[in-house]
């Protein structure tokens, strides 16, 4: 399949994965003949205790009907808690969502609020998807603003994913495309000397979180970036960056990220995918939980979440041909659109009930710019810079989710 026809299945923001949908229904009988690749899997009853590179507290898996992980993040947030407890000052976090390209919005505004004076440096960055890929950035502060500019208005497809040969997509038969350009731009904008400054400022108290869906288990996995960078391991900085990759990898797309392991003598893969399969969001509900903990305990913590998302915080009009390409396309706009609003609206109560600060923003729905292809430069300039003037603007955060969060206020 060549570049010219990936134009014909155009989504607003996940574009690629109508591609490979429709690619593997016409190979669906062609593949069913062929033998699957070999891969071995973490047995089940290891899932959670194995440890990639035998590093420790570095990750958690969390599980919605037990709350294990609170005690991961209530170790690795303890620094950060002890600093603002009984203080006058405000921690804050920054929450950074998925949207493909829609990140370009998220990295004008973190420019435009530079440019303000008023952006502080965050106690705590979380990312998914998209969002993880600015993680890095956000973190480090305002000095990697022109290398978060470049990531989103310098690139083109080209330097996100190739598509594959036909031969390809049979012997590789985990998607449609691969990601190596991808890869090579985390080398390039991610290097060892960038995950070293992150290390030391883990060292420091602060803490940079990205989510990634484990496949095998169906659980949301969430890293600790900083004690992977400030490991001495050599393959510590590999781990680092496949983690971002795995984060925005778009399964069927986009190969999955497979993670060794080693454990009771024997060789293992792990298969992480898109975070955003699971959660658009993150953060602020798990700082709520600890929040309740320390305040009930009379260390009273002051609280700010930052929230970015990076897509439109409504679905927006689309006249939709009678086409299945494009009613597929809108289809999954849409459950993706209403799951973000979920997360954030479940973030948001959460916060509300414990006293934390919650500001949001997202793409204007008044931004109209010509989007002919995922990840074409032009649009992402456009979006860049109408992020980077809401993000200087005078007001450009909501205090509540769109629609229902204005009822709740109404209480």
């Amino acid at each position: 399949m060549k570049r010219k026809y990936l134009k014909k299945f155009q989504s607003a923001s996940y574009q690629p994965l109508l591609i490979t949908i429709l690619c593997f229904v016409l190979l669906t009988s062609f593949l069913q003949g062929c033998a699957a690749p070999i891969r071995h899997p973490v047995p089940e009853k290891l899932t959670t205790s194995v440890r990639p590179l035998q590093l420790e507290s570095i990750r958690t898996f969390i599980d919605s009907v037990e709350s294990k992980h609170i005690d991961f993040f209530s170790s690795s947030l303890s620094p950060v808690l002890d600093k603002y407890s009984n203080s006058e000052n405000v921690l804050t976090m920054l929450a950074l969502s998925g949207g493909s390209d829609g990140g370009a919005f998220g990295a004008g505004f973190l420019n435009g609020w530079t440019d303000t004076g008023n952006r502080p440096l965050f106690d705590v960055v979380t990312g998914i998807s998209t969002g993880a890929l600015m993680a890095p950035f956000a973190f480090l502060g305002s000095s990697s603003d022109e290398s978060l500019k470049a990531v989103y208005t310098g690139i083109s497809a080209d330097n996100i994913y190739l598509v594959r040969s036909l031969g390809e997509m049979i012997s590789r038969r985990d998607a449609v495309a691969n990601s190596k350009p991808l890869a090579q731009l985390l080398e390039t904008y991610v290097d060892d000397k960038s995950i070293k400054k992150i290390g030391l400022e883990h060292k420091k108290g602060r803490r940079l979180f990205v989510g990634t869906t484990h496949i095998d288990s169906g659980r949301l996995v969430v890293w600790d970036m900083g004690a992977i960078a400030l490991s001495d391991h050599p393959d510590a900085p590999g781990l680092f960056r496949d983690v971002l990759l795995a984060s925005a990898s778009i399964p069927i797309a986009f190969p999955p990220v497979y993670i060794s392991i080693e454990a009771e003598g024997n060789q293992y893969d792990e298969m992480h995918v898109d975070g955003g399969l699971i959660t658009q969001v993150f953060g602020i509900e798990t700082l709520s939980h600890l929040l309740t903990k320390t305040n009930n305990s009379g260390n009273r913590v002051k609280a700010r979440g930052y929230m970015i998302r990076n897509s439109e915080l409504t679905t927006a009009w689309q006249q939709i041909p009678r086409k299945v390409i494009d009613i597929g396309s809108r289809t999954v706009d849409i459950m993706i659109n209403s799951q973000s609003i979920g997360d954030i609206f479940r973030n948001y109560v959460i916060a509300r009930h414990t006293g934390i600060e919650f500001f949001l923003t997202g793409i204007p729905a008044d931004f109209k710019a010509n989007h002919p292809e995922s990840f074409d430069t032009g649009y992402m300039n456009a979006l860049f810079d109408a992020g980077y003037e809401m993000g200087k603007s005078d007001n450009p955060w909501k205090t509540t989710p769109p629609v229902v969060g204005d009822i709740m206020t109404k209480e």
